[in-house]
Formats: structure tokens, sequence, C-alpha cells
């Protein structure tokens, strides 16, 4: 609807038709609206005495007739009925030509409203007379008024009527221009979509082509749809390819200043980001900042996805004189993340980021894993299989192969996954169905996922065979042959492929195919390779890992209150991830295991030589040197990443002293002297490679001025030297333009990144000016020019810029790659030996705890772990009082421990206890204990806790016994096996069978006895600790005290250590947390939930329960024995006789059968 006010149809001759003379024919002309009908009628009638008097069609002043108000000069005519219907006819005409938009602009009308005599002629012709005004209009001028009124927009606006033409605009104007990326984009954004209106869902015109949201179907999909005959803008359709070719990729696309997320990868992007997602013509979009991109990108990859970011590849200088100067800019996919390849950063956080994905923590391993199987029989199908890996770790440039053997369960693939951590999973078609739920578990686990965010499975194609992967892995060792410089690294790399098992070379082709998408290919020509198998080491299975706390604690799955959260003090990341590797995987070699102990000693005593003062110094500051040695290899590294790099390694070569060899260094530990003297190695190439390069400009990422030696890349300087010419020749043009201008003074301005312009003084100066001079801008006071010999220059200068700029990119990333071909095992040597060091002293620091001694290793042979006045290394790190505890097994001593005691006494603490010591000694570290004296151990095996596992159809017993079934399977003599209340998943008598037997094996068979830890609330299995039973296991318990509250006792007064009072009604507990020999006397689990705050009333009803419970248990078991001894009585005494020999006869027996296990008092009852 027009807005009130609008001026009437005479007021639009009176404005847009002055006479040729007028003042007002040179005037600015404005927008004008035309009026209804009903309202141009009444205004002509009114103006028509004065019409008449100046001439048909003119005002008495010679002007198109103004609008005057109504007087009443005299009666006016009543109207009929039938005039009354017509009148109201035309007003409902009128309210609809209303709601059109009539704006026009005054160009469109100027060329039939400046007076000519045509547009006089055809308007005195068409405009009512004075008579006709004062009195009804007749049927047949009725008849005519439509056409006259066409007939008046024709002459008045053109052979076109600009109603159509605006809205034909809307609809084809969005395809006639692309969006500017350039500095200037952000003015020039919305030619791109065409002139749409940003806001046509809220008021579109009744005739222009809807926008998305007003079109979008109502269903829950949200899908757009577009009416007929609407097209995509170019942009649309590029975006629409792109994400054709790079389906499951979630699309970032840099337009301008933004960077926006289209149709369902905007609402992705919405809900992750927490940003809103908005229709924009024929798609949805949701944008963020380019400066904050990788901040986004982080947060994407870290949920899963798979994200790439898209960005124009031609720049407007280089598209002007190009072919594609119509065509909107060419923009590809130009980086592709995910978790376990995000490499974009040197720094191991960003703010704001917390821990999300596992960025927070620079020692997260987040790699990438491609799996393959082989299905080898046995009791079904895919029982038992051979499954071989590789794991990438794109941020450090590692790679880790592997292939073996593993069992339904698929316990060992469960293990490398936990010790691998990946972040993304490549899995081939048709895996079996055991595997595939175990890949599915893990990805899903809260507890695998804690450090790396969520894990991302990907199915791709791989090799069908060991051949075909041969040929793809040497035809890519054999390229990188004739790209790298240095070909000798590649040949050796083909060497170790080629001996790689065929399972895990199936996985590396399809690992190496993967990653050129990323363009992280180089990876595998670096040589990093090793082999997750290591006799040297112990293998931790992942449900130690989760059960010793490890890495993580139980509660929350974070770093805190974990035995690396204790640990780890190190003062770099790259030292951070090693002590995690050390940690996961403690040496079984003694000589390895003594010469870090004597390191770490040798930190401690810090003043024994003079280098190991200087250590801690060269490990403050330094970035993430792995992080950073990685990407330059990648060709990611940019200049001030470079010159970060090299100032730290070349602080740190000139700080220590080359010397021929390492154990010239006379340190006592050969690990130190090796990590130490691989220091000063780096010194040449670092110099060579600090002396090429300018550090300023490296420290502000100019790549064009940043080789000092201009000869070193001559390409390079004929570029300078181009633009330098043409510069030349712009300061020569200004010349002539002093002399052409008479301005002696003439300089070139520079405004708003408009460079060269001539500044002339507004006025008749500025009107001089040539007619090929272009007007950039203008002020009060200057207007400003460019000549057109600047504008030639400028295109000319901008190309060169441009080419001198990929060309400077190009030289860079050719150092950078020339750099790591000739010198990149010396700089990781040095990267590896300072992560070497921080791990030590990160160990020498927690050494210096009080109350930590070094643990010594026994070299006769037995196979023994004794620990005297040991603690928890956690707990007692985050509890004030610890109570410590002393346990032998082996050697003189019982194989086995049977641990019995109340609920909460400290049994799960005491055995974790225990196990986290033998790691600790077996790492290298120091230990909390009065002393310990240990034998090497091949595995430490854990099963403790209770919990189903749904994802893989198993409930808690059934997790119990697969886990027990896979510690027999593989126990060793030299392993230490904790069994933490075996059986609690199913009844009381079948879950005390079960516990009964696996004791008895694990004790009694031929080869592989462990040293055994068995927690147990079954009292009855104490019997097995009795001499009689022929078993190396050793009865303990926890000590506590139970008092009625009405009496006082001493808690530590030995005589009194279970002060039991079955007559009370009620009774306190004290926890001793005290290992005593013997077995407890009961569980006291009432107590237990009386802690816990059970109500008194059920409280005392569970007493009674229980002992009614008892009563009964002990009157059936008085039944059975006396069944028992009448059998043995039938078999000696017939007839019943039990004089003489026959009751001998059946003690015999009874005792035989196992009834009485002593003489005396129990044979007389029975």
């Amino acid at each position: 609807m027009p807005p009130q006010g609008t001026p009437l149809i005479s007021s639009f001759f009176k404005k847009a038709a002055p006479a040729s003379g007028s003042p007002a024919a040179g005037k600015k002309r404005h927008v004008v609206e035309l009026s209804s009908d009903e309202e141009e009628h009444i205004a002509d009638a009114a103006d028509a005495p004065a019409a008449e008097a100046a001439g048909p069609g003119r005002s008495s002043e010679g002007q198109p007739p103004a609008k005057v108000a109504r007087t009443s000069t005299g009666p006016i005519p009543r109207p009929t009925a039938q005039e009354r219907q017509e009148l109201a006819e035309r007003k409902a005409a009128a309210k609809a030509a209303q709601r059109e938009e009539w704006s026009f602009k005054p160009s469109q009308a100027a060329p039939h409203a400046s007076g000519s005599a045509a547009a006089e002629t055809a308007r005195g012709a068409l405009l009512p007379s004075p008579s006709q005004a004062s009195k009804a209009l007749s049927s047949s001028q009725r008849a005519a008024e439509p056409a006259r009124r066409r007939e008046l927009r024709k002459r008045l606006l053109g052979p076109e009527d600009p109603l159509a033409r605006l809205t034909r605009q809307g609809r084809e104007a969005a395809s006639d221009e692309e969006e500017d990326t350039s500095d200037a984009a952000v003015a020039d954004e919305a030619n791109e979509a065409g002139p749409s209106n940003r806001f046509g869902k809220y008021a579109a015109p009744s005739g222009a082509a809807k926008t998305p949201a007003a079109t979008a179907a109502k269903g829950r999909s949200g899908s757009t749809s577009k009416k007929k005959g609407d097209e995509y803008t170019p942009l649309e359709k590029q975006i629409l390819a792109l994400k054709e070719e790079n389906p499951g990729v979630l699309l970032a696309v840099e337009v301008g200043y933004k960077v926006k997320f289209y149709n369902e990868d905007a609402r992705i992007a919405a809900r992750e980001l927490s940003i809103m997602c908005y229709p924009d013509n024929h798609l949805f979009a949701a944008m963020v900042p380019v400066h904050r991109l990788h901040i986004h990108v982080r947060r994407l990859v870290a949920a899963g996805h798979k994200v790439g970011v898209v960005r124009q590849v031609e720049t407007r200088a280089l598209k002007a004189i190009g072919s594609n100067k119509s065509g909107p800019f060419e923009r590809k996919v130009t980086a592709l993340y995910t978790a376990a390849t995000w490499v974009d950063d040197l720094s191991s956080d960003v703010a704001g980021m917390g821990e999300e994905a596992g960025f927070a923590n620079p020692a997260a391993t987040r790699s990438l894993l491609a799996i393959v199987e082989r299905l080898e029989g046995g009791n079904g199908p895919d029982d038992r299989v051979c499954i071989g890996l590789v794991a990438i770790q794109a941020n450090v440039g590692s790679v880790t192969f592997d292939q073996f053997s593993d069992t339904h369960v698929r316990s060992e693939l469960e293990t490398r996954l936990a010790h691998l951590q990946p972040a993304e999973i490549l899995i081939p078609e048709g895996l079996s169905k055991q595997t595939e739920k175990m890949i599915k578990h893990v990805a899903g686990s809260s507890s695998a996922s804690a450090g790396s965010g969520r894990i991302r499975v990907e199915r791709r194609a791989f090799p069908k065979g060991y051949d075909e992967a041969w040929r793809s892995v040497s035809r890519f060792y054999e390229e990188g042959m004739l790209q790298l410089s240095n070909a000798t690294d590649a040949g050796k790399i083909l060497a170790v492929a080629s001996k790689l098992p065929h399972l895990a070379l199936i996985a590396m082709a399809a690992a190496i195919e993967h990653l050129q998408g990323f363009g992280l290919e180089n990876l595998f020509r670096i040589p990093n390779f090793a082999s997750f198998a290591d006799r040297n080491v112990m293998l931790l299975t992942s449900t130690t890992l989760d059960n010793l706390e490890i890495y993580r604690n139980s509660d929350g799955y974070r770093e805190k209150g974990s035995l690396i959260w204790l640990l780890d003090r190190c003062k770099t990341a790259f030292g951070r991830r090693l002590l995690r590797r050390w940690v996961g995987r403690p040496l079984t070699d003694v000589d390895m295991l003594r010469a870090r102990g004597d390191a770490v000693q040798a930190l401690v005593d810090a003043g024994s030589h003079p280098v190991t003062l200087k250590i801690p110094g060269l490990l403050q500051g330094l970035p993430d040197l792995e992080k950073g040695l990685a990407r330059m290899s990648y060709g990611r590294a940019e200049p001030t990443e470079l010159a970060t790099v090299l100032l730290s390694l070349n602080r740190i070569a000139f700080d220590i002293e080359p010397v021929a060899e390492p154990e010239d260094l006379g340190m006592p530990s050969s690990v130190l002297n090796d990590a130490v003297a691989a220091l000063p190695k780096a010194r040449s190439c670092v110099k060579a490679a600090l002396d090429a390069i300018s550090l300023k400009q490296a420290r502000a990422n100019e790549k064009t001025e940043l080789f000092v030696d201009p000869e070193m890349y001559p390409g390079l300087q004929d570029l300078k030297s181009q633009i330098a010419i043409y510069d030349n020749d712009l300061a020569e043009h200004l010349v002539d333009l002093r002399k052409q201008l008479r301005m002696p003074k003439l300089s070139y301005a520079t405004v708003s990144n408009e460079t060269h312009l001539i500044e002339i003084r507004a006025g008749a100066d500025a009107k001089k000016m040539p007619a090929d001079w272009t007007r950039v801008s203008a002020t009060q006071k200057y207007v400003r020019f460019h000549t057109p010999t600047v504008l030639q220059i400028h295109r000319q200068r901008d190309a060169a810029v441009e080419t001198l700029a990929s060309e400077a990119d190009r030289c860079y990333r050719s150092f950078v790659q020339a750099l790591c071909d000739d010198h990149y095992t010396i700089l990781r040597d040095a990267v590896f030996g300072l992560a070497t060091l921080d791990a030590l002293v990160s160990l020498a620091n927690v050494a210096l705890l009080p109350g930590w001694v070094r643990p010594t290793f026994d070299e006769t042979g037995k196979d023994v772990l004794q620990l005297k006045g040991f603690r928890h290394p956690v707990s007692e790190a985050l509890v004030d009082d610890y109570v410590p505890n002393g346990v032998c097994l082996g050697g003189d001593d019982a194989r086995g421990v049977l641990l019995t005691g109340s609920n909460m006494g400290g049994k799960s603490s005491t055995v974790r206890a225990i196990a986290l010591l033998v790691v600790l000694a077996q790492i290298g570290s120091y230990v909390p204990a009065d002393s310990a004296h240990l034998s090497m151990h091949d595995a430490v095996l854990t099963r403790m806790g209770a919990s189903d596992e749904l994802a893989k159809g198993r409930s808690t017993f059934m997790v119990e016994m697969s886990e027990t079934s896979e510690i027999l399977r593989t126990a060793t003599e030299r392993s230490l096996v904790i069994l933490d209340e075996l059986g609690r998943g199913t009844s009381t008598f079948d879950g005390q069978a079960v516990a009964h037997a696996v004791l008895v094996h694990l004790l009694t068979r031929p080869t592989g006895r462990p040293k055994l830890l068995f927690v147990t609330h079954f009292l009855a299995l104490g019997a097995l600790a009795q001499r009689e039973a022929g078993l190396s296991l050793e009865a303990k318990h926890m000590a506590v005290i139970e008092r009625a509250r009405d009496v006082e006792v001493d808690e530590f007064d030995d005589d009194f250590d279970e002060a039991v009072r079955p007559g009370a009604a009620t009774s306190d507990i004290t926890f001793l947390y005290k290992l005593r020999p013997g077995l407890a006397s009961k569980s006291f689990g009432i107590h237990c939930a009386a802690l816990a705050g059970l109500p008194e009333q059920l409280l005392e009803s569970a007493r009674i329960k229980a002992a009614e419970l008892e009563s009964w248990s002990e009157a059936r078991a008085q039944r059975a024995l006396e069944m028992r001894a009448r059998r043995a009585v039938a078999l000696f005494a017939p007839g019943g006789q039990m004089d003489g020999p026959a009751v001998e006869g059946a003690k015999k027996a009874a005792r035989a059968l196992g009834l009485f296990e002593h003489e005396g008092e129990q044979a007389e009852e029975a």
C-alpha cells in the first residue's frame, strides 16, 4: 500500500514535466508514486478552471496543475444509485492497484515527462475537461477508462512498465553478478545473490519471487522448495556442485569476510556451534567470522564431523585478466579436517576450548586407525580372527603397526584401542560382527572418548589383497623418490614396508589413500615407524588400564585422580606424550630398566654432574617442537612457526657442548648420555636455516621478503624487479602529470586502500580534468581521479604482486621441504632427546616426594614381590593420612593371598596399590614404600568391579567370566593377577563354586602359576588357605573393630583386633585399613548400610533376617553332616551296632570323606 500523503497524479505533472526553461528542469528528480483512480479524478476536476485559462493541459503559470484543496464553489449533484455503484467499483479497483508497488525512478519517466510537444499533446488529449469532471461519467466513458489509463501509464513510464520490469529484475538480476571476495567484498556481497530483499520473508511484493522462507515446506524436514521459474544464483550453483563432489563432508564456504554453511551443513553447524540458521535466497545458511574459523572447525571435528574449508582460488586481479571475467570466483575445497588429522596449529590449546576433544591435553593421542581382519575359524565363522592395523598420529608424525590373533570377545583389539586412543577409525566392508560390535562399543564409550571427543568411524574401500596393497604402497614410495631431494629415506621406509605383516600392509595402503585427501601423505615418508608389539615392554590390557586408573579416574573419566595425573610434571607437550607411553607400557628388560632408574637417580642427585644442572633450564618455555617438526614435514608450517622451532632448537643446541660419543659426557646413565648428546648435533643445520631467512620477516609471516640472499631463488627476485619497474613507471607518470596540470607539488594520494589517486581541488579545476579520467571519490574540498595510465599500470602491477605472492609461497615450501629431507632425522633425534629428558625430570620430581624410594630388582632368578610399608600413590596425594601395609609373595612365601574383610575396609584399594607399585617400579620410577624388592613381571592382569556391557550384549556375570577367561589364557608365572570378588554376579552357591574352581586352578596348574591376589567375601574359601589343602595360599584380612556403643576399647590393641559382640543390638565398627593374617569373621554389610544412611527400622529388619539366614545355614550344614555320618556308620556297622570297632570304623570313614578335619571334640560331636 502506498504511504499516507502519496502525491496525486496532478502533482506528478507539476513535478515531472517542468517547462524547458524552468529552473526546476535542471534539478534532481525525485521518486514519484502514482495515486489511485478516484484521487486522480477528483484532483483533475478541482484543477480544471485554472487549466482552461492557461490552455489545454497547462496551469496559469505554465506549469502542470498543482494539487489544490477542494472548496465549496457550488452545489455538487447528488449521485444516483448506479453512479454510487460505479464509484464503489472504481474504489475497489483503486485499492487493488494500491497493493502493487507504484514507486519508480524519475529517470524512467524523464524522457516522456520532459515538456516535449508529444508529451504535452498526449497529456492535453487524455486529461478530462472541467465539464466532464463536474458530471458523472457515461457508460461508454467508463468502458474506455481502463484503456485510457493504460495509455497514460505507457506514455508516462515508457514503453515498458517498470512494475513488471522490477518483478523480473528480482528474479534475474541475481544471476548477473558474482560476490566480490577481495578486500572490498563486504560492500559488494549482496551483488552475488542479486538485488533480492533481505527481509523478503516478511515483506515481499505480490508479484515478486518469494524467498525460501516463504516457500519452505512446512513439514518436519524443513527443506526448501523453489517456485517454478526460480533459478539458483551462480554462488548457489557452485556450492551445490561442491557439496555433490564432497559427500559426507561438512563444508565451510568462505564468502567475503564470513564463513558460511549451507542447507543441512548449516543445521549441523547451528546445533554444534550454537549459532543461528536462517534462509538465504534459495538455501539455508549459518555464518561464523573468518578470524574465528579455526576455533569453530576444532569444535566441529571434536564432535566427530569431517569438515572441509572452501576458499576462492583466484584473486580479483588474476580474474580480471583471465578467461573467467564474468563468472563467479572459482572456489575449491582447500583443506579437510577430522579430529585425527587436525594439525593446523603449533600451540597445544586455544583459549576458550576447555578440554574439548582432547585438544586441551597436548598428550592426547588422537590417532587415525585403519583396521582389517581375516577370519580364522573356531567355534563359529567369526570366533577367531587375525587383525592387522596401522595407527597414525598425525600431529606428531608417527606410525604404529601391528598384526595379532584375537578371540571371540576381541580383548586384544580392545587393549590396542585403549592404548592408541583413536579419534577416527577406518574400516572396510565385510568386517565380522564381533569386531564391528567392539568398534561400536569403543566409539560410543564415555571412557574411551573422554580424552579424544567422539570417535568417528568411516567405512571405505580397502585393497582386495596383499598384492594390490603392495602395488599401491610401492607406487607411492616410487613417486616420493622422484619428488624428494633425499630419496634414501624413502627407499629405507619402503624396505621397512616390505617387511610389514600382510594385513598391516593392507591397512597401511588404505591409510595412505585416505590421508592423500588431507594432504598428509608425506607422513608415511618420514622414518618414524614402530611396531606395537615389543618384547621389552609389558602390555597393560584395557581392563587393567581402567581398573588401576592409569590414565583416567573411574569417577567421571577425568585425568585428575589417575596415575598419570600424579606423575605428569613435564614442561613440554612432547615430554608428556612420551611419559604417557612409558606409563602404559612398562619395561620388562632389566638392563633398560636399570639405565632409566640410574637416569632418574642422577637427576634426583642433580649436583653430581654439571650437565644435569642445566637440564631443567633447557626445558623452560619450549613450544611443541614435535608437532612443529611434523607440520614442517607436511608443508603446513608458517614462517612464524618455522622461526619458533629453529630458534628453540638453536638455543638448546648451543647450550650443550658437542661430544664425539655419548659416553664422553660421563653421566651415570646411558639414557641421559644419549639424550643429551643428540642436542648439539642439530647445530649446523639449524644455524644454516636461520642464516638463510630474515627473522623479522618470518615473525610477520612475510614470505616475499623472507630470504636474505636474493640469488637463492632467482625467479622471486625477477618478480620483485618487475614490480619495481611498474613503481618506476608510476613515478614517471606523476612527473608528466605535474607538467600537464602545472602543479609541481602534485603527489599521489592513498584513501581507503585506493592508491595512486590524483587529488584535485573541487570546483572549476576538477571540471577541467580530461573526460577519460576515472573519478574515484570526492569530498567538499577535493575530487580524486585515476588516469588511464594509472589504471593500466595498476592492473599489470596487481597481477605481478599476486604472482609474486604465489611464487614466494612455492619457494618457502621448497625451502622447508629441503630442510626436512636433508635433516629431519637429526632434528627428530634432538626433539626425542628433549622429550626423554623432560619425562625423566618429571619422574625425578615425583621421586623427591616424602617416603618414595627407588625399588630394587631381583637378580638371583627368584620370582618375588616384597613390599614393606607400601601406600597407594594417588590416594596418598589426595588424603592426609594413609595407613601403610606390607606384603610378600613368591620365593619362600606363598604365591597367593586370599584377602577377606568388611565392605569399605580397604581391600580393593590395597590390591590396587600393590599393582600400581609394580607398574611404577617397571617404568623406572620411585615408589611410595619403605622398601620394594621385586622380580620382573611380564603382565599385570586385573578383574575388578561389576558392570554390564549392553553394547556388547553381555551381562554383569558374563563380563566377569569373560575377563576371567582372558586372564586364565594369558597369565604366566611372571604375571601378577588380581581377582576382586569373583562370582558375585550370580547366585551365592554358583558364584562360590566358580571362585573356588578358579582359585584352585591358578595355584595348581602345571605351568604358569601367577602371583595371585584373590579378594572375596566367600569365607568358606578360607579352607583352601589351610596347610592341609596343599595350596601356596595365605589368608589375610583387613582389620576392623566392632564394639557395642557403650563399650570403650583401644582401637590399636592387637589383642582386641576384632571384638565381636553378637548379643549387642547395635554396634559401631572402626576400619583400621591394616593387613592382618587370617580370615575375617564377617563382612559387616549391614554396618556399611548404616553408614550409607539407610533407615534404622530397615536395618533392624535386616539384622533379624541375617540371624535367621545364619541359623538356617548352620542347621542345614549340621543336617548334611549328620546324614553323611549315618552313611559312614552304615558302611562299618551293619545292623546299627555302634560299639567297639564299629564306631572306630565310622570315624575313619567320616574322616576319609572330609567330615571331620580334626580329632577330638568335632569327632565326638559327630
